[in-house]
Parts: structure tokens; sequence; C-alpha cells
């Protein structure tokens, strides 16, 4: 095939129509906080039992999505925005500062990384993760 890449069977879906499908490689992309857990995990307006039942909820969603590849997991996600996209997309911004003529949020990777401690996916560049799929 040389340097295309051959994809069969390809899907686009959302973590909850992932349950009870296994594939060889899955892609979580954009697993930040405010995606993934949603945003009303972090919502100060809700009581502490919503913040904690929605969390409970969207964790068990990642879990069961991401456990279901069998050769490879890749969980993609990135540290800053520009400030109307991450409010528009309703990300969870940690802090927000100027860069260029803009303002950019920065926010974090999904909670759900650092909860899963060894057991989370070896953080690789993208590069490496191109030469290692055979794309370099």
């Amino acid at each position: 095939v040389g340097s295309e890449m051959c994809i069969r069977d390809r899907h686009v879906a959302s973590y909850g129509a992932l349950c009870g499908i296994e594939y060889d490689n899955i892609f979580a992309i954009a697993a930040v906080d405010g995606f993934m857990p949603r945003r009303d995990a972090f919502e100060v307006i809700s009581t502490e039992e919503d913040r904690e039942r929605i969390m409970n909820e969207e964790r068990r969603l990642f879990c069961n999505s991401v456990s279901k590849a069998s050769k490879r997991l890749v969980v993609s996600y990135f540290s800053k925005a520009p400030l109307e996209l991450a409010e528009r997309a309703k990300m969870q911004v940690v802090r927000v500062k100027a860069e260029g003529n803009g303002r950019v949020a920065s926010v974090r990777p999904t909670a759900f990384l650092a909860e899963a401690g060894n057991a989370a996916p070896v953080t690789t560049g993208g590069q490496a993760l191109l030469a290692d799929l055979g794309m370099d």
C-alpha cells in the first residue's frame, strides 16, 4: 500500500454507540474536560449529587467505550483552544491568556486519564504515533 493508508470498516461514533461493539482500533478524539465528561459534571450551579451522578455516568460510558479496542486505543487531547471555540463547545476552561491577536483558553485532558493511573494509555507524540502506524 506504500504511504497510502488502507482502512476498511471505518466508523465515526459517539461513545454511547460503541458500547457492546469491539473494534481493532479506537480513536477517542478531543478527550478534554467539557467534552468527556460533559460540562454538566463541572457546573457550579448543579448540586454535588448531580455533578457526581453525571461524572459517574460519563465515566462508565467512557470506560466501556474505550475498552472495546482489541488492538490499539488512541486517546487524543489538546491543551489549548481559541477562547470563542472553547466557550461555544462548552469545554472546561482552566485559564484564559492573550496569544497573538486573540485570547486562548487552556483546557485539560479528560479527568478519566488521571483516574486510570497506570492503566491509562502511554503518551505518544503525533509524529511518533504516525511512525508507529507506518506512515512516516
